[in-house]
């Protein structure tokens, strides 16, 4: 599996997050240039989406159709006909997003260090229950599953209340103690 990096300007990401929001297949797209790059993209390789401006990571995609072309797929003025289609894995608003220096942010469809990838990984999903939890502090959510992880949390508050959703084991693999990250069961 590989992680490649998406890049998208305000702009762009207000367009596409109505799309986003529709039913049907959720393409990915590209600009013209990157053909070669979105060909080598494989089902189950992962993007990671960058914020211009706010320069923040907001969401990770996975692929779960290679490449397409589609000279519709037009935001903000631009064609970005080179598409893979994705699912969800996690995705914050840009402004939620997540600061990860290190990174090298020139242009999309390059591919992410393998550690990196995974590290912002984890943090958009460190962040994305933080503010669950904030938002719903002491309420059951039953749509939610316990998958394996590390929960970590600076507000005691945040950790305890993720804890106890969790009732005190993994609810997916069943291990007592709490060993988990939560992660929404819809996408």
């Amino acid at each position: 599996m590989i992680y490649w990096l998406g890049i998208d300007t305000p702009r762009v990401w207000a367009e596409a997050e109505q799309k986003f929001n529709q039913n049907g297949p959720l393409l990915f797209g590209f600009p013209e240039g990157r053909r070669k790059s979105v060909q080598q993209m494989q089902i189950g390789d992962r993007i990671v989406n960058y914020m211009t401006k706010r320069k923040r990571f907001f969401a990770v995609w996975e692929i779960t159709k290679g490449y397409s072309y589609n000279p519709t797929s037009t935001f903000a003025d631009g064609v970005f006909p080179e598409c893979v289609e994705v699912r969800r894995i996690v995705r914050l608003a840009p402004e939620e997003g997540i600061e990860y220096p290190g990174v090298r942010v020139r242009r999309s469809a390059v591919p992410l260090e393998d550690d990196d990838g995974e590290r912002i990984l984890s943090a958009l999903n460190i962040a994305y229950h933080e503010r669950d939890a904030i938002n719903d502090i002491g309420t059951d959510t039953p749509d939610r599953v316990i998958t394996t992880g590390i929960a970590y949390s600076r507000d005691p508050k945040i950790r305890d209340a993720v804890k106890k959703r969790a009732k005190g084991k993994c609810e997916f693999c069943g291990a007592l103690g709490f060993k988990g990250v939560e992660t929404p069961l819809r996408a």
